[in-house]
C-alpha cells in the first residue's frame, strides 16, 4: 500500500450559557469563505494536538486555555477535495481573558449560537459534529465510499486477498 499524507486539524468548541462560539469566515478566506466555523487550525510540526488548540485559541480569539480544561469530544476522519484529514474537536467552558477577534482579515465576526439554531451557512461537517456532541458517538467519517473493504483469508490462511469490496 502507498502511504499518504493526512492533515491533522484541531477545532475548539467554546461553550457559554448553552451556546457555542462561531467564527464567521470572511469572503477572502481560502477555505469555506463566508461560512460559519469554529476556532480551528492545523497542527504544526513538533506540536501536540493540545498545544495546537491552545495556540489557535490564543492567536484567533485572544484567550488562554489550560490543558486540563479541554475535553476531546469528537474525532472526524474526512475526505474532501482530494485531501484527507483527521479533525479533533475539543470542548471547554473555562478560559481566561476576554474573547476578541484577533484576525479581522479572516473572520468577519464572532457570535454565540445555540447548536439547535445554527446559521444556515455553518460548515456542513461542523454542523454534523456539533449535533453529535449531544450523543455518545465520538467518531465519524465523511466523504469515503460506504463499501466495506476487507481482507479475506483462504484456508489454510496462508494467502490473504486484500481489497475485496462488499456493499
Amino acid at each position: 500500500m502507498t502511504r499518504h499524507n493526512i492533515i491533522l486539524a484541531v477545532y475548539l468548541i467554546l461553550e457559554k450559557d448553552g451556546k457555542i462560539l462561531l467564527y464567521h469566515r470572511s469572503e477572502n478566506s481560502r477555505y469555506k469563505p463566508n461560512e460559519f466555523g469554529l476556532v480551528a487550525g492545523n497542527v504544526e510540526e513538533n506540536e501536540s494536538c493540545i498545544q495546537a488548540i491552545i495556540r489557535e485559541a490564543n492567536e484567533e480569539v485572544d484567550i488562554v486555555i489550560c490543558e486540563n480544561d479541554l475535553e476531546l469530544v469528537s474525532t472526524l476522519h474526512r475526505q474532501e477535495n482530494n485531501e484527507e484529514s483527521i479533525d479533533l474537536f475539543y470542548k471547554t467552558t473555562n478560559w481566561k481573558g476576554e474573547i476578541n477577534n484577533n484576525e479581522p482579515e479572516k473572520c468577519k465576526k464572532l457570535a454565540w449560537y445555540s447548536i439547535f439554531e445554527l446559521p444556515i451557512n455553518t460548515i456542513d461537517y461542523i454542523k454534523k459534529i456539533l449535533m453529535k456532541t449531544t450523543t455518545d458517538k465520538t467518531y465519524s467519517d465523511l466523504g469515503f465510499s460506504k463499501k466495506l473493504k476487507v481482507a479475506l483469508a483462504n484456508p489454510p490462511f496462508s494467502k490473504l486477498v486484500y481489497g475485496e469490496e462488499y456493499s
